[in-house]
């Protein structure tokens, strides 16, 4: 059933009264995913509230008599009572959501805005978690059901199904038991890949070419083997690829109809941990390749979109990313789906604005998350996408490189503010820049991503050249303790 939105308005002194809101949940750095949102709910609603949970204050001034003030960053969730102290504190993202998800004092301030604004668009980076109020009519959740995007992440999921579909995979076995682990990689002998059911930036993954480095990699597996799962439950071995270059599609469906909306290159670490993005492809790949990849897209685009018994009954719906590989003799193969708002979704998104110009993910993802159709967005032109972002980018005069700064082994706090640019400005102004950077006394925790530098330049050469710059990186930036690998 279709929701139906409604003009509202907002007293001046603030208050809520039938005021539509934006509420923002997701990890700092990744604040530039909501401006796009924004952009078009503002032209909609110029009295728009944004409640950014990410870095804000839910403070008694504002919201009176909740009792307590919420302090939230990208590494702890810290909980004071009125008189300033400090009651709860939580470390890791996904915690600190959950947390917060099942907090009755953060509840009852939402609840109060659910009272007195329609409508609500709630905005998650992770899915991972619900909130009691998201069966509320009101709530536009900007992403799809916690159940279908918890069946989608699985790579388990992902293999037997598409598998079945015919979309290229390498050859792959499923894992239970030790004896079958070591016959499978012997059959490979010894060149494999292994992955664990679930994981996202590389995490829960290696590729190994020796028994010797198998066996290493594994002890790093059971460093961080939750209580009650087993080394060998759950994994999958595929026979290890020459790679060309590794392709990562971002995409979005209304569960009928997928829309293709850039090809950009993953930029990788040991073959497997994500270090950011370059776009166009640093490398030339066939129209043949491009066309390939863009109909398996869309194969898998429409498979997810579809109802699953007892799972969802509306499929996934939304944002989408899939990473693929391409082998020195132009084949390609299906990596992983992430069914989620991706790590470079700001960049291909400001991209697809500029290149485009006339719409983009952010308003297509709002339109698909309020029940329509791509059918009845007025004038969508599926194709100029494909053309203009797939086909043509390397004669484009935009070009941009992402890269991910971690944190080395230990904890830091930056002493020094780095500064953060809007995204518009940089890809206006063909500059490098910060654009997630968390601010000062933000602490964090040692091996976590830190920031992204986006680079932009007239042409890929020049891009690449900035991105390459040794004075700029190793100088200013190992000077905070950072690294970019």
């Amino acid at each position: 059933m279709k929701k139906h939105l409604c003009s509202t308005t907002i007293h001046t002194n603030g208050t809520f009264t039938s005021a539509p809101a934006l509420i923002n949940f997701s990890r700092s750095k990744f604040r530039p995913r909501r401006e796009e949102y924004v952009v078009y709910l503002k032209k909609r609603y110029p009295d728009l509230q944004v409640i950014d949970v990410t870095q804000t204050v839910w403070n008694e001034d504002k919201y009176p008599k909740n009792g307590y003030t919420l302090v939230i960053n990208s590494a702890t969730m810290e909980l004071y009572n009125l008189t300033g102290e400090l009651v709860q504190k939580k470390r890791g993202v996904l915690q600190q959501s959950i947390d917060i998800a099942e907090n009755p004092d953060f509840n009852r301030i939402i609840n109060k805005i659910l009272g007195k604004s329609n409508p609500i668009y709630l905005l998650k980076y992770m899915n991972k978690f619900t909130f009691p109020f998201e069966d509320n009519p009101a709530v536009f959740n900007i992403s799809p059901d916690l159940g279908i995007v918890d069946f989608w992440a699985s790579k388990l999921n992902q293999y037997r199904m598409f598998s079945k579909l015919g979309i290229p995979i390498a050859d792959f076995k499923i894992i239970h038991s030790e004896e079958k682990f070591w016959r499978t990689v012997e059959n490979f002998g010894f060149s494999v890949f292994v992955s664990k059911d679930r994981g996202s930036s590389g995490s829960g993954k290696f590729l190994a070419s020796t028994r010797e480095e198998i066996e290493r990699e594994l002890k790093k597996f059971e460093e961080t083997l939750k209580e009650g799962t087993e080394l060998f439950e759950n994994l999958i071995i595929c026979k290890r690829l020459d790679v060309f270059i590794s392709p990562s599609v971002g995409a979005i469906t209304d569960g009928e109809t997928t829309i293709v909306g850039g090809i950009s290159e993953q930029i990788l670490k040991n073959g497997v941990s994500f270090r950011g993005n370059r776009w166009p492809l640093s490398k030339e790949i066939s129209t043949e390749n491009i066309k390939e990849i863009i109909e398996i897209t869309k194969v898998i685009g429409k498979e997810i979109g579809k109802p699953r018994e007892g799972i969802s009954d509306k499929g996934y719906k939304g944002i989408f990313n899939i990473d693929f590989i391409i082998t020195p003799n132009g084949k390609i193969y299906f990596a992983e789906i992430n069914p989620r708002n991706f790590g470079h979704y700001p960049q291909i998104n400001k991209t697809i604005k500029y290149v485009v110009k006339w719409t983009n993910f952010a308003e297509l993802d709002l339109w698909v998350n309020e029940g329509r159709t791509f059918d009845e967005f007025p004038g969508l032109c599926a194709s100029e996408f494909e053309s203009k972002m797939c086909y043509e980018p390397h004669g484009c005069e935009l070009a941009w490189v992402l890269k991910e700064f971690s944190n080395p082994n230990r904890d830091l706090k930056f002493t020094e503010d780095i500064g953060n640019f809007p995204l518009e400005e940089i890809m206006e102004k063909r500059m490098m820049g910060t654009f997630d950077f968390p601010g000062t006394g933000i602490k964090i925790l040692k091996k976590d991503p830190a920031f992204h530098v986006f680079i932009v330049g007239e042409n890929r050469e020049e891009a690449e050249k900035k991105s390459n710059n040794d004075i700029f990186f190793s100088t200013f930036f190992e000077k905070h303790g950072l690294i970019c690998d």
